[in-house]
């Protein structure tokens, strides 16, 4: 895993959802996003970073995939966005690229 990766993914979750503490534990927030996707809509977003972030790429991957699924529009940067480098490598992240219908170059930026 990235060393920066879990100071920016505790940044970007307080962004997600102001209030939360940035120091809460990454399975209880896990736990939190199912809880509140039980009310209403979490976008799946959240869930892929926190399980990158948990170091769980399988995880990770299933909610790719249910992303690929509703369309969301993350997946237009799916190439470049950094929160997804752990998964740069992995056949499966290239797959979904061709899926997404992205042009199939490096899946690393410029």
């Amino acid at each position: 895993m990235l060393a920066w990766y879990p100071a920016a993914f505790r940044f970007a979750r307080t962004r997600i959802a102001p209030g939360w503490s940035a120091t809460l534990p990454l399975q209880d927030y896990v736990s939190e996003l199912k809880r509140r996707q039980q009310k209403g809509y979490v976008p799946t977003v959240a869930f892929v970073n926190a399980y990158l972030a948990l170091g769980d790429n399988e995880q990770a991957f299933a909610w790719l995939e249910r992303a690929f699924k509703e369309h969301s529009p993350i997946l237009l940067y799916v190439k470049v966005h950094p929160f997804l480098d752990p998964l740069r490598g992995d056949p499966r992240l290239a797959d979904l690229v061709r899926r997404v219908g992205l042009p199939e170059t490096s899946l690393m930026p410029p």
